[in-house]
C-alpha cells in the first residue's frame, strides 16, 4: 500500500494583498499543494520562513524589494526552494544571482507547474515524505 502524498508545503511572499489572494485560491485549489505561510514584507517573510519549514516560496515583490527578499530568505533557508514572480526579463538575472531557484515573467506560463518542479528538487521534502510525516 502506497503512503499517502504528502502536500508541497508553499509559501507565498507577495506584497500585493490581490495577487497574494489570486495565488492563495490557485495554489490551494491543487490537492497537492498547501499554503503554509503568507506575508506581505521581507521582514514578515524571514521571520515566518524560520518559523515554518516550507518547499517552495514563491516571491512576487517590487524589483529592489525582490532582490533583498530572495537573498534573505536563502540566508535564513538554505534547502527552500524560491520562485521569483517579476514583469520584466530584464530582473531574471539579478533575481537568479540573489538567490532564486527560478524567475518566472507573470503570465508567462503557470506558477503551479513551477512549484512543483521545484519541490521535486527539495532533499529535505525527499526525506520527510519517506518518512511519512
Amino acid at each position: 500500500m502506497d503512503a499517502p502524498e504528502v502536500p508541497v508545503r508553499v509559501g507565498l511572499v507577495v506584497a500585493d494583498a490581490r495577487m497574494r489572494g489570486a495565488l492563495r485560491a490557485v495554489v490551494g485549489s491543487c490537492r497537492d499543494l498547501r499554503v503554509e505561510l503568507e506575508a506581505d514584507t521581507t521582514t514578515e517573510a524571514l521571520e515566518l520562513v524560520r518559523a515554518m519549514p516550507v518547499d517552495v516560496v514563491v516571491v512576487d515583490m517590487p524589483s529592489v524589494v525582490l532582490l533583498d527578499a530572495v537573498r534573505g530568505i536563502r540566508l535564513v533557508s538554505e534547502p527552500v526552494r524560491i520562485l521569483a514572480l517579476g514583469m520584466h526579463e530584464g530582473l531574471a538575472c539579478f533575481a537568479l544571482a540573489a538567490g532564486a531557484d527560478e524567475y518566472l515573467v507573470k503570465g508567462s506560463a503557470p506558477v503551479v507547474a513551477f512549484i512543483r518542479e521545484l519541490a521535486a528538487e527539495v532533499p529535505v521534502r525527499a526525506a520527510v515524505s519517506r518518512q511519512g510525516g
